[in-house]
């Protein structure tokens, strides 16, 4: 009755056993799952990381490792899946559970779009707002009096400060992604 999906793999990654998890979240019948490979049911482009990933675990048997690694649907959908596995020596198995992060990664994605759409509107008003305040306050415009450079100064302080909150925000999401470089 578990949600996420149980599964046990010989030692080259025939499934042996699964529960009706698999069933539910991918379509395959546990029946026809049973006696293949997993890397059947991954994305053609994980199945060499994949087995890497099943290498280290049986060389490091005193602990579980986790991954992320996309499977495919019955009906050829991509789902997001965190792995969990473990290597048993007695058994010569691997156990694993499959959570569905699907949903988790979509929503970041979403995350980061929208930071990026609405930092980026934000920006280019503010950089232009700058710009024009940084020409009165250069006398461009002619001199203006104490009172209004005041109160202009004032005003390109928040300029900056906003452009600085938005260059963090936009840092944040970068690092967060792992995109930004520390170097």
């Amino acid at each position: 009755n578990a949600v996420d999906i149980i599964c046990a793999l010989d030692s080259v990654g025939v499934v042996t056993r699964v529960n009706k998890a698999f069933e539910n979240r991918l379509g395959y019948s546990r029946q026809n799952v049973i006696d293949t490979s997993i890397s059947d049911y991954l994305v053609k482009d994980d199945r060499a990381a994949f087995e890497n990933f099943l290498g280290l675990v049986r060389t490091e048997q005193q602990m579980s490792h986790h991954t992320e690694k996309d499977m495919l649907t019955i009906d050829g959908d991509t789902r997001h899946m965190e792995w969990s596995a473990k290597w048993d020596p007695e058994q010569q198995s691997y156990f694993c559970i499959i959570y569905d992060i699907t949903q988790r990664k979509e929503l970041e994605q979403a995350k980061q779009q929208f930071v990026s759409m609405v930092s980026h509107d934000l920006r280019s008003p503010l950089t232009s707002i700058r710009v024009s305040l940084g020409m009165f306050l250069n006398g461009v415009f002619g001199d203006l009096g104490e009172k209004a450079t005041s109160r202009l100064q004032t005003m390109d302080s928040s300029v900056d400060r906003l452009i600085r909150l938005i260059n963090d925000l936009l840092d944040s999401e970068k690092l967060d992604a792992g995109q930004m470089d520390l170097l």
